[in-house]
């Protein structure tokens, strides 16, 4: 009973997170001074399509988009659209469909992101456990002063210095007449080859990575306190067991925690990371749409990254209670 009423405030939450998403969008895109049709008179003296003036071409655009009408109004056509299942099209392209845009641009975002993710909980984990049982020795020192370069330093800095060090250091480095580190060349750029995920993934992984190892000391140090890791020591268990088993499924829950967060971190940042590595990804998409003022492209990406973040952040809560059973959902 009470997963059923955790999971209708959830998705009551939900709706109404999504809805000040959209209306907040709007309102915003609105304010902001230019739109699309001075963007595009400045840039075209006639219409391409069957050579229609810039005058015939905004009556048709207001008539389509309901420009002339009041933001709420045209806030209440989008949701009853989109309920519909359509999210409609841009309004540079009215040829393809937002929908169909956003499915094939998404799939380029969750994988940058998922790598991201795997890469901070792969290196994060036993970098936090090893910093944890060398505590206050130069190994956890060094771990732990090395960590905070991926706090202090952004995605997008990050991802400017990797290009900089695999596209141009290690192509140019010279040895004599020889390349030795041309082995090391990574693409800094494109897309359709596994290679191409590689440094996106390491410039978004950075901070969580740097989060989870920090989390994961802190919350082993604490466990390794407890009264029933003394018990399991006491009952002849190896401290390699006691660790493994005992010790690190109780830290792991600060490790879920933070990932949620770190997921939404990495969405947001994949909007800047994309356009550094010229991925055609959800966040290139919404540098290109903010740009030209598309506002239904815009708000629908939005909306899909913001549900995304909301899905992920739901998921962490069921995985609360999955880990430690004593966790309630309510």
């Amino acid at each position: 009973m009470k997963l059923i009423e955790f999971l209708i405030k959830r998705l009551i939450s939900t709706m109404i997170s999504l809805l000040v998403v959209i209306s907040l969008t709007f309102y915003l895109m609105d304010a902001v001074p230019g739109n699309f049709l001075e963007i595009y008179e400045q840039t075209q003296a006639t219409i391409a399509d069957g050579g229609a003036s810039i005058k015939d071409y905004k009556a048709k655009f207001n008539e389509d988009f309901h420009i002339d009408k009041p933001v709420y109004v045209r806030i209440s056509i989008y949701l009853q659209n989109v309920l519909q299942g359509d999210f409609g099209v841009g309004y540079k392209d009215r040829d393809v469909k937002i929908g169909a845009l956003v499915i094939e641009k998404l799939p380029v975002t969750a994988s940058v992101a998922f790598m991201g993710l795997l890469l901070a909980l792969a290196l994060g984990v036993p970098l936090g456990i090893i910093a944890a049982l060398k505590k206050n020795t130069w190994i956890d020192y060094l771990l732990m002063n090395v960590s905070m370069v991926g706090l202090v330093i952004p995605s997008y800095v990050i991802a400017v210095g990797l290009i900089m060090f695999f596209s141009i250091f290690v192509k140019n480095f010279e040895w004599g007449n020889s390349f030795p580190l041309d082995f090391l060349r990574l693409p800094a750029g494109g897309w359709g080859r596994p290679e191409h995920l590689i440094l996106p993934a390491i410039a978004l992984g950075m901070r969580p990575l740097a989060q989870v190892a920090r989390f994961i000391k802190a919350s082993l140090l604490e466990t390794l306190e407890q009264d029933f890791i003394r018990t399991a020591y006491s009952k002849g268990l190896n401290k390699s067991r006691v660790i493994t088993v005992h010790a690190l499924r109780s830290s792991l829950i600060p490790v879920i925690t933070v990932m949620g967060p770190s997921f939404a971190y990495m969405i947001v940042y994949s909007v800047l990371v994309e356009e550094v590595f010229k991925l055609p990804g959800l966040g290139r998409l919404f540098v290109t749409s903010m740009i030209e003022r598309d506002t239904p492209m815009l708000v629908t990406v939005t909306l899909i990254l913001s549900a995304t973040v909301l899905f992920i952040n739901f998921i962490v809560d069921l995985l609360y209670s999955v880990i430690d059973p004593r966790i309630e959902l309510e």
